[in-house]
């Protein structure tokens, strides 16, 4: 079973939604059985709206111009309206995802430098041989 990270999966979630924004309701929905719990939540809730953002919300309005920690009280209103993800989380996704080399990637490359070495010696042994 792959492990998953909530904060990428959240942040490709938004990230597939950016035209039409989600909410954190619908996040949450999306992480399921990861989603977070208990204090945690509002961690998690706190994280969510420095990484994603709307105007028409008051609270968040605060929250971007001041670097607060919001309660589960400031944040019923929010959570149930779309937000967008912000353009430096969209930065720090497309950072964590690049720069991660697939296996498959890995693999490909020690066999084209095995075959380049065996190439090399072969090339080495026709041309001293004749």
């Amino acid at each position: 079973m792959k492990i998953s990270n909530i904060y990428i999966d959240v942040l490709k979630y938004g990230a597939e939604n950016l035209n039409r924004g989600i909410t954190y309701d619908e996040a949450i929905r999306h992480l399921g059985a990861m989603a977070p719990k208990g204090d945690f939540e509002l961690y998690f809730n706190n994280w969510f709206y420095d990484n994603f953002h709307s105007e028409n919300i008051p609270v968040l309005k605060t929250k971007q111009s001041e670097s607060v920690i919001l309660t589960k009280e400031d944040l019923i209103e929010a959570n149930s309206q779309q937000v967008f993800l912000t353009s430096p989380a969209y930065f720090k996704l497309m950072t964590y995802t690049n720069d991660s080399v697939s296996k498959e990637t890995v693999i490909c490359m020690m066999f084209s430098s095995v075959s380049f070495v065996i190439s090399i010696v072969l090339f080495i042994y026709i041309l001293f041989r004749f």
